[in-house]
């Protein structure tokens, strides 16, 4: 049988530099956009700029959290005896950050702002409302929390080094989708989003989320690794 080594470290090493790479060119686009004032400059700036939706930077985003999601089908596939009952733990996570992915490359949950704020009675975000600009991180922070105490008793279950890296890795990520969020939104609604404070936000809140999902990465190949889990296919005999 072959075996096949897959290099981990190279691989998170990788995708850090690429995702560095994407936070230059995207600070440096803006740059050039508010600070050199060349709005269109080729259509380069928009190409790499962390904010907008289908360009270099959301595919990007959206296949790390697809890496990360085939990951967790690994583990949940390979869960045996004994472990085994947390099993569904391993693939409800799998499920959720498959659907994170698909939303970063179709940007689903964007749409959600306007219907949810009809469906509040938010007809004008004025006061402590304008940090809901972006409305959908309502249901984001009810789901976040149901989720965090629901998986109290599996994080607990895992190993010690892997407990720190999981919540190293939600912090980031939460703080950027959520918290980062928050902050943009009231930004938005009291400075506008055509300035450069704006862009540096945004990037900051990239950032957060995509540091987070490159750790998990790297965790969830260290647990592979120390597991010695590996995938087999096996070949059918007639």
């Amino acid at each position: 049988m072959k075996i096949i080594h897959i290099h981990s470290v190279k691989i998170v090493q990788l995708l850090g530099v690429i995702a560095i790479l994407l936070t230059i060119s995207s600070i440096a686009g803006q740059f050039v956009v508010y600070k050199l004032h060349h709005p269109r400059a080729l259509g380069i700036p928009d190409i790499f700029y962390l904010d907008n939706e289908y360009n270099i930077p959301s595919y990007f985003s959206a296949f790390i959290l697809g890496l990360a999601a085939f990951l967790l089908g690994i583990i949940a596939l390979s869960e045996k005896k004994g472990d085994g009952h947390f099993q569904k733990y391993w693939i409800f996570l799998a499920i959720i950050f498959l659907f994170f992915s698909i939303d970063e490359a179709l940007s689903f949950h964007e749409k959600l702002s306007v219907p949810l704020r009809n469906l509040f009675g938010w007809d004008e975000l004025v006061g402590w409302k304008r940090f809901f600009l972006f409305t959908w991180v309502v249901p984001g922070i009810v789901f976040s929390l149901l989720l965090i105490v629901s998986y109290l008793r599996f994080f607990y279950h895992l190993p010690r080094k892997l407990r720190f890296s999981f919540f190293i890795a939600a912090l980031l990520c939460i703080s950027g989708a959520i918290g980062m969020e928050l902050v943009s939104s009231y930004y938005l609604k009291t400075y506008g989003s055509l300035n450069f404070t704006y862009a540096m936000i945004i990037t900051f809140e990239e950032i957060l989320e995509m540091s987070g999902t490159i750790l998990f990465i790297h965790a969830l190949f260290n647990y592979i690794n120390d597991k010695e889990l590996t995938i087999q296919f096996d070949k059918e005999h007639h």
